[in-house]
Parts: structure tokens; sequence; C-alpha cells
């Protein structure tokens, strides 16, 4: 299974449409057309203040199945949404935002419960993807030059340690799923500005978690997460890591942490009501320098999601965010609205 690697050249541009090239009947079908959700999903994604893009993102049922620079779309899989948010890479988040989903079909065939399902897909996806990276370093390590016995840094520059996040939402027979792994975020906006949280950041510093790290046997280093966000001690003080590296608790790859951290997704169920108006979905990027019930407050402004999405990511820049910043955002009434017509 390949994994290609699309050039950066075009990743400091704002993307405002998606992508992916396949087409299969499975339960994730859409049987309205794609025309009447057109205009129920809006995205936005810039790579920040950083050199490289590693977002990757996933958006059915609303385009023709086609790629974009770090993007899917697959008409025949309406509901469904994904942001990705790679980090040492973007092989991972690509990955996820192309094999995901249709792993999770796969699951939908042997069980009618969405959680299960996206639970048994993201392990899935997770081990293949760091079966791929066994095979990759070992093909690397074959090649690669030694110094004293040991291999040169030409290893080190080549292996593929990739992870990603994973945050993903299907919304089905007027429920919405969310599953979470990672700190990427999901809130739910209603029509007054208020907001519902659909996924809890995955920080090695929250409670359960870090309480789960610890018994496995890792070390959660750095300064609570509160304090890095106060001026001047974000200039000095490192986030909570686990084992020094890694700023979350949870992700897909990361392949050489695995004996401490976990793929497993925390699934958020919610019926939607008619106050409710637009699921949010963003890479930290965002939620670094735009707290949800701001983001819930721009919500109340506008009814296009395109636009929402747009007015984020703008914002997220203007607050001089340093990460790549993805927004994905859904107005799940249109969606209900055009659902019920077909």
């Amino acid at each position: 299974m390949g994994i290609s690697r699309p050039s950066n050249a075009a990743a400091s541009q704002t993307t405002l449409k998606l992508g992916s090239d396949r087409s299969s009947t499975s339960p994730l079908d859409a049987s309205d057309s794609m025309d009447r959700h057109a205009h129920s999903v809006g995205l936005a994604t810039n790579r920040g203040g950083k050199n490289t893009h590693e977002d990757a993102y996933f958006i059915g049922g609303t385009l023709p199945d086609r790629m974009t620079l770090n993007g899917y779309s697959a008409q025949n899989m309406g509901g469904c949404f994904g942001i990705f948010d790679g980090h040492g890479g973007d092989r991972a988040s690509r990955f996820c935002a192309e094999y995901l989903f249709p792993r999770i079909a796969e699951e939908l065939t042997h069980t009618s419960d969405v959680g299960k399902a996206m639970i048994a897909a993201v392990r899935a996806v997770d081990a293949e993807f760091c079966e791929i990276c066994v095979s990759v370093n070992q093909a690397h390590l074959a090649r690669a030059p030694t110094v004293f016995g040991l291999p040169s840094t030409v290893y080190q520059t080549h292996r593929m340690e990739d992870g990603s996040t994973c945050l993903i939402a299907m919304i089905r027979d007027g429920v919405l799923y969310v599953g979470n792994v990672g700190d990427s975020r999901a809130i739910l906006s209603t029509k007054a500005g208020d907001f519902v949280s659909m996924s809890i950041d995955q920080k090695p510093d929250r409670k359960d978690e870090r309480e789960r790290l610890e018994a496995r046997g890792a070390k959660v280093t750095g300064s609570p997460s509160f304090m890095y966000k106060v001026w001047p001690f974000h200039k000095f003080l490192d986030v909570p890591r686990v084992n020094g590296a890694l700023a979350m608790s949870r992700s897909i790859g990361d392949r050489s942490l695995k004996s401490w951290i976990i793929c497993d997704p925390e699934i958020t169920t919610h019926q939607i009501r008619p106050e409710d108006r637009f699921l949010i979905m963003a890479t930290d990027g965002l939620w670094d320098v735009v707290p949800s019930k701001i983001a819930a407050r721009v919500a109340a402004t506008t009814t296009n999601p395109q636009v929402l999405a747009e007015v984020l990511l703008k914002m997220a820049l203007e607050r001089k965010s340093y990460d790549n910043v993805t927004v994905l955002v859904v107005d799940v009434q249109t969606y209900m609205v055009a659902s019920a017509g077909t």
C-alpha cells in the first residue's frame, strides 16, 4: 500500500475545497445528490507559521471524487468528515484521510454501532500505518551507511516515525457521532452563540490520561497547559509531553511510543436539535489562539459555513498561530433538511 507525498510548493495558499479518486458502493453511500449538500460544508486550511503543511482532511458526499494538496473527497460517503493533524511529516495524516473512512465502511458491514465501527477502523488503520513504517525503516536501515558500526545520520533523516491526530464525524439518522484521537477539537455551535463540546483534548497533563500514561511507565514532562498560554511564560516553558516528545496522549502512528500511547478514539454522540447549527472541527492551530466560546459566538453571526471557516482561519492567522490551521465547518441543519428531502 503506497503513500504519496505531495509537494508543499503551494502549501502557503489557503485551500477552500477538497478531494480523492475513489468510488464504490458501501454502507456510507449517500442517497441524496451531492449538490444538495454542496453548500452545507465549508473548509479553510493554511500552513500558518510553519514551513510545511502536515494537516489533512476528508469530506464525503459533497463533491466529485478528487484529491487536493492535503485533502480528499468521496461522493459516496455522505455525512462523513475528518481532520488529521500530522507531526513528523504529512504521511500519517494523509494516510488517515485517504483510508480511514473506507475502513469504517467495511466495519459497518459487520455492525450497526457507529462508535464501535469508528474504534475498530482507527485501530486497523493505525496498525497498517505502523506496519508500513517498519517496512520503510528496515529498507532504509539496510541501505544506510554505518559509522563505527552504527547507522549514520542518513538513516535518522529518512526513518519514518510520523504520527497524527484523528478527528472524525458522521451524521446518521439525526445523530452526530464524533471520534477523537489527540488534540484536534470539535464543537457544535448553536444559533444563539453557545456550544456543545463534541471532543475533549487528549493532552498528557489531563488527569485521567496522565494516570494511564504513568501506569504504563511513561513520564510526563513540561509545564501545565494553562501556563504555556500565559505571557510571557510561553516564551520559555515547554508544553506537557509524553517522555519529553509527544504533546498529546493518544495518536495514530508514532510507532516508537507505542509502549505508552494508544490510538483508541473517544466517542461522543449528540442528537441534533433545532437550535444546533454548525459542527466546527479544527486542528489545534485554531484552538491554541481562538477559544471555543469565541468560535461559537462568531458562528452565530453567519449562516454560511464557508464564510465561517474562512473567518476562523483568518482569526487564527491574525492572532499569530504558529501551527498549521485547518477548519472544517458543517451546517448540520442544512444537512438534515437536505437529507430529509431525498
